[in-house]
């Protein structure tokens, strides 16, 4: 447990920036790409096809990564994978899906077909469980609970009413709630976001306007609300060429300190392809909108800050970039801090023909 907790202040270390950095608009962290592996779409494992990675998280002491699949009970029973990861500080060359294990309901039985859309998950060293986000089940509900490690329930947490769909006023757009779910240090607070606004909030993200998500934190032991932000994802950043289908949202952060989150935008144009978008966002001096249900009509709230870090068009570093939902922080390599992000292949062979992992180291500018 030392060990760990010696690892996880040593990352964080490397994460902070001074404030001066941030005004100056500097980037406050740079990364170096260390490469790339892919999991064939249609790769089977013990009945289920390994796809959908929506979440990824990082289990120091056994040197093991969680991914989390946001398969609706269509390819596979609702579950998360097991991963070993091998890569050093100037290549990637070795990884495998160790086991699949299925997430259970509180009773204990199996989620039925749409019973569950998981689309992010967090391991907690302190307990040894992990906490995930559904983004909707068969009425469009979104909920965060907790699981051991072996798919048992743990607990459920309470969400505020006005993040529930009721018709099409208020809570999450459909397939636009949860996407990122962090814990913090002490184990104590549960910190999620959204992908896109609240209905009642704003619209959703545009050409021309990025949208407003909020970002959600809870007591874990008693799911008290004790502070809500909103953070303003980017527009998108391309126009579709061969569809209408194009977006941009908010879909996955890692939890660098008690104020700092390194964001992932990921934005999608039919015809032109994939464009991420990874930010450091500071919460210190955004508005605390606490139980506000809609910030409507209050134009005095300030959103978190975001400074950019980096972004990955088609092609850079050699890769055709995927569409990346999850980011975890790795361990040292070298005396580095690294970053690894994976991609949901949504099943689709003929358009997305593999998972992709993605490992980064962090430097220093």
């Amino acid at each position: 447990m030392i060990r760990t907790r010696l690892l996880l202040i040593y990352i964080l270390s490397l994460f902070l920036v001074p404030r001066v950095a941030i005004a100056q608009e500097q980037p406050p962290l740079r990364l170096n790409f260390v490469g790339e592996q892919r999991i064939p779409t249609g790769t089977m494992l013990e009945g289920t096809e390994i796809g959908g990675i929506s979440g990824i998280s990082y289990d120091a002491k056994n040197d093991l990564y969680y991914a989390i699949s946001d398969d609706r009970v269509e390819h596979g029973f609702a579950r998360f994978y097991t991963l070993i990861l091998n890569f050093d500080a100037d290549s990637f060359n070795y990884g495998s899906v160790r086991s699949v294990t299925e997430i259970k309901q509180p009773d204990g039985s199996s989620f039925g077909r749409n019973g569950l859309d998981a689309e992010a998950l967090v391991f907690v060293p302190s307990s040894g469980t992990l906490i995930w986000a559904s983004e909707r089940d068969s009425a469009g509900v979104p909920s965060i609970s907790e699981m051991n490690t072996d798919g048992s329930f743990v607990r459920a947490f309470t969400l505020p009413d006005y993040y529930l769909p009721r018709g099409t006023e208020r809570g999450v757009y459909n397939n636009l709630a949860f996407e990122a779910v962090q814990v913090s240090p002490d184990g104590k607070s549960v910190i999620a976001a959204t992908e896109n606004a609240l209905m009642q909030d704003g619209a959703k993200a545009s050409l021309d306007e990025g949208s407003p998500s909020r970002i959600l934190v809870l007591d874990r032991e008693t799911s008290a609300v004790t502070a809500e932000y909103i953070y303003r994802t980017g527009i998108i950043p391309h126009t579709a060429s061969t569809s209408p289908t194009q977006d941009n949202g908010l879909s996955d952060m890692l939890l660098l300190d008690d104020h700092t989150l390194l964001t992932v935008e990921r934005s999608f144009a039919q015809g032109v392809g994939n464009t991420i978008n990874l930010y450091t966002a500071d919460l210190t001096n955004a508005t605390n909108i606490k139980g506000l249900e809609s910030i409507k009509g209050h134009d005095d709230i300030t959103p978190v800050a975001k400074t950019p870090v980096l972004t990955i068009h088609e092609g850079d570093f050699g890769v055709d970039i995927d569409n990346i939902e999850g980011v975890t922080a790795g361990p040292l390599i070298d005396g580095q801090a690294t970053l690894i992000l994976v991609s949901d292949n949504n099943f689709n062979a003929a358009q997305q023909p593999y998972t992709q992992l993605l490992v980064f180291t962090f430097t220093r500018p």
